[in-house]
């Protein structure tokens, strides 16, 4: 949130919203590289029994995953300087923009593993810690590359430069407390499950990133321009304060979902407690990005005062988002993968759809509906499908 204040106050939104495409283009990259895996790997190393099989499964992770981002961003470094910069914004169509998103993208597809496999392990501190250092590190390197000239480029290269800074430091504890390992103790149907699930999750992921993407660009090259996008970007960044805690709940609840009994009261409380926790904290939360849009923004630059409608959209979107991730969490601690995926499906048709017909219409507006209407659609088929049935004699 401090960055983004910042980045409000000491930056033109022209160069922002150039920010905002290089990092949705950077985020397209990290989901295709992660291919959904980071919820599966947290499920499957927690309901390990050890004997080596738990770094083994984290070792297999990384290295699918280290692959698959490279490929991806090879593929989509000679799309963008080939046959799609005529039609792409010439904020993403550089040499240099193409080598930051890639850069950038290995650090957000590594750093969601790493936290992963950590809560795999129930090692919650460390994942605070790395938490807050990559924090500090993206920060610092946001700003500095921003003061150091280069506009919106600058701020992403600062950006991507911090998130692998982060991801690096992350491995290398993990291989210095032997949480990570060659892939050796993986057998092949465990290898299979794990690829096969992650192919399928990570359809859908890469799905929602690429309908996000597309929005921004179509934002972009609306009459909303750079402008509406810097606003939309800024606002998206202020929405962790909504989705922070939540997000942190379901994942550090996931282990826990993942190794207790189907129809155990201990499941049902944590159930309870997860729902309670995270209403009683996006209330307040959603109230505070609203009062940050409407009243802050435009504060700080005279511009933002015309998206205030849509500050106020987004904040209940944020409220969404956190819902969504706490639904998703039991839907992958109770084994319920297919429920997931295909609410993450509907998520990014509903949004692709929406923003087609919405963007024209009433700008950055038009896709913060787009993204209320398919959050809340992905809630609705995510509820659906996970809900906890209880057919069986409760044990203890």
């Amino acid at each position: 949130m401090v960055v983004a204040l910042t980045m409000a106050l000491l930056f033109a939104p022209s160069s922002i919203g150039q920010f905002g495409l290089l990092a949705s283009s950077a985020s397209f990259v990290g989901a295709a590289g992660l291919l959904g895996l980071a919820p599966l790997v947290t499920r499957q190393i927690a309901a390990s029994d050890g004997g080596g099989t738990q770094s083994s499964v984290a070792g297999y992770s990384l290295a699918v995953t280290l692959m698959m981002t490279s490929t991806i961003a090879l593929g989509v470094s000679v799309l963008v300087l080939g046959p799609a910069s005529q039609v792409l914004p010439s904020a993403i169509a550089t040499p240099t923009a193409v080598g930051t998103l890639s850069l950038w993208g290995f650090g957000l597809a590594l750093n969601p593993l790493i936290y992963a496999i950590s809560a795999g392990y129930r090692a919650f501190g460390i994942c605070t810690a790395l938490g807050i250092v990559r924090s500090v590190l993206v920060a610092t390197g946001t700003i500095a590359g921003g003061a150091m000239g280069g506009g919106g480029a600058g701020l992403a290269l600062g950006a991507a430069g911090g998130e692998l800074c982060a991801a690096l430091a992350g491995v290398s504890w993990l291989y210095r407390r032997a949480l990570i390992s060659r892939p050796r103790g993986v057998g092949g149907e465990a290898r299979g499950s794990l690829l096969k699930q992650g192919f399928v999750s990570g359809s859908a992921s890469f799905g929602i990133q690429g309908a996000m993407w597309a929005g921004l660009v179509w934002l972009a090259s609306s009459e909303s321009g750079l402008g509406g996008t810097a606003a939309f970007v800024l606002i998206n960044r202020f929405l962790l304060l909504v989705t922070l805690y939540p997000t942190a709940l379901a994942s550090t609840s996931l282990p826990s979902i993942a190794s207790l009994p189907p129809e155990s009261r201990r499941r049902r409380v944590l159930y309870r407690r997860m729902w309670r926790l995270g209403s009683l904290s996006t209330f307040p939360a959603v109230c505070c990005v609203v009062i940050i849009g409407v009243v802050v923004l435009p504060i700080l630059d005279s511009s933002y005062g015309e998206y205030r409608w849509m500050f106020i959209v987004m904040a209940v979107v944020g409220g969404l988002m956190a819902l969504n991730n706490v639904i998703g969490a039991v839907a992958v601690g109770t084994g319920r993968i297919t429920a997931w995926v295909v609410s993450d499906w509907v998520l990014g048709a509903v949004l692709v759809i929406m923003a087609a017909f919405a963007i024209p219409q009433w700008g950055a507006l038009g896709l913060a509906i787009s993204h209320l209407a398919a959050y809340g659609a992905s809630i609705v088929a995510l509820a659906l499908g996970s809900r906890p049935t209880s057919t069986h004699p409760r044990t203890p």
